[in-house]
C-alpha cells in the first residue's frame, strides 16, 4: 500500500479602503506552500493508479502582495491600477461610459520577465519588461447579450506584435 501526504497551508488578504472623492485603495495578498509525498509501498498488487510505482517529492512556494487604487473622474469616467509584487506588474486602465450601454477602455501592462536560455545559447537569463498596450470598446444589445472588439498589443525582448479580437458574449439568465 502507498502512502500520500499532501500540505498545503494558505493564506489570502483584501483589506478595502475608501479614500477621499470616491476614490478606493485595495490591499491584497496570498501565498502558499504545497507539498506532496509519495512512498510506493512494496506490494505492487495494491496499487490502485500508475502514480502508486513512483518516488515523488514535489514542494512549491508561492506569494504574491499588490494594490489596487480606483478613481472615478467624473461621472462618467474612472482610472484603475493594479500593481502586484512577486512577479513585479503594473496595469493601469481608463473606463470611459459613453452611454448606459457602450464603453470604451484603453490602458496597458507592465510585467516584468525572466527567461532562462539554454546552455548551448549565449549563456545567462534574458531580462526584460514586457509590455502591452490595449484598447477595446463594448456594446451591450441587451441584458444578456455584450459584444466587444479591441487590440491588444504586445513588446519584449521575446516577442512583439499587434492582436486584434472580439467576442460575442451571450449569459443565459438564471430562473
Amino acid at each position: 500500500m502507498s502512502t500520500q501526504l499532501l500540505g498545503t497551508p494558505n493564506l489570502s488578504f483584501n483589506l478595502n479602503f475608501p479614500t477621499s472623492k470616491g476614490a478606493r485603495l485595495t490591499v491584497f495578498g496570498m501565498g502558499g506552500i504545497s507539498r506532496n509525498t509519495l512512498d510506493p509501498g512494496k506490494d505492487t498488487t495494491a496499487w490502485e493508479f500508475e502514480k502508486e510505482g513512483y518516488n515523488i517529492i514535489y514542494k512549491n512556494k508561492m506569494g504574491a502582495v499588490g494594490a489596487t487604487y480606483d478613481q472615478p473622474l467624473g461621472r462618467k469616467a474612472s482610472i484603475r491600477t493594479v500593481l502586484v509584487a512577486g512577479k513585479i506588474s503594473l496595469n493601469t486602465t481608463l473606463t470611459h461610459r459613453v452611454s448606459a450601454r457602450e464603453r470604451f477602455k484603453s490602458g496597458v501592462f507592465l510585467t516584468t520577465q525572466k527567461y532562462r536560455t539554454p546552455p548551448v545559447g549565449p549563456g545567462g537569463d534574458v531580462k526584460s519588461w514586457l509590455v502591452q498596450p490595449f484598447v477595446s470598446w463594448s456594446l451591450q444589445f441587451a441584458p444578456s447579450l455584450t459584444s466587444e472588439i479591441g487590440l491588444h498589443g504586445m513588446i519584449s525582448k521575446v516577442e512583439e506584435g499587434i492582436k486584434p479580437g472580439s467576442i460575442v458574449v451571450w449569459t443565459r439568465e438564471r430562473r
